[in-house]
């Protein structure tokens, strides 16, 4: 067992500089005591442990309770930002958030990935890619978005709740994976059309 427990040591010391391993340190015991802290308090307590760990933040952003944050060190965040609720951030591979972004609540951003089939645990680690995820500013990512690894959002985009976002997405667009979405433009299009028989 204590081999097991040297060996996974080892492997994640050697994808670590010494300021990243402090920092998944801190991630792991205080970030998980302030992302409880309710009020103005913890949003502002929030707001300076970022301020001192994350790779790079340009303005204020306001981070809602439990909002749980896996290698800071990656974060790199614009002015204006929003993260509510029971987000996942996980930023080995880097997170990069533009101005103005708004994360509803329960999105996913996971920037490190792996093989679908590996050949046991002890593979796992081997087969991790990290790739930086992008989101441009003025972006709204709705709740329980989930983003993988390696993905770019552009500048003025909506992605509707409940959206998996597994390919690059253009500026200025409205993306939905859900089935109700192109039925609602449906109806948008049908009572526009009626509105102008009118």
């Amino acid at each position: 067992m204590s081999r097991l427990i040297t060996n996974k040591l080892r492997i994640m010391l050697s994808t670590y500089t010494i300021r990243q391993f402090v920092t998944r340190i801190f991630d792991e015991y205080l970030w998980s005591l302030l992302k409880h802290i309710p009020g103005i308090e913890g949003i502002f307590l929030r707001f300076v442990y970022l301020k001192v760990f994350a790779k790079k933040v340009d303005g204020f952003v306001a981070v809602q309770r439990r909002v749980h944050i896996v290698d800071s060190h990656g974060l790199e965040i614009g002015k204006n930002v929003i993260i509510n609720s029971d987000c996942y951030l996980g930023a080995s591979g880097g997170i990069e958030l533009g101005d103005n972004t708004t994360l509803a609540n329960r999105v996913m951003l996971i920037s490190a990935s792996h093989d679908l089939f590996t050949k046991g645990t002890r593979e796992y680690k081997k087969n991790t890619r990290k790739s930086k995820i992008k989101i441009g500013a003025d972006t709204v990512l709705g709740a329980n978005v989930y983003v993988e690894a390696g993905i770019n959002i552009g500048e003025n985009t909506v992605v509707s709740a409940g959206t998996t976002v597994l390919v690059d997405v253009p500026g200025n667009s409205v993306v939905s994976s859900s089935k109700i979405y192109n039925y609602t433009d449906v109806m948008r299009h049908n009572v526009q059309w009626r509105n102008k028989k009118k």
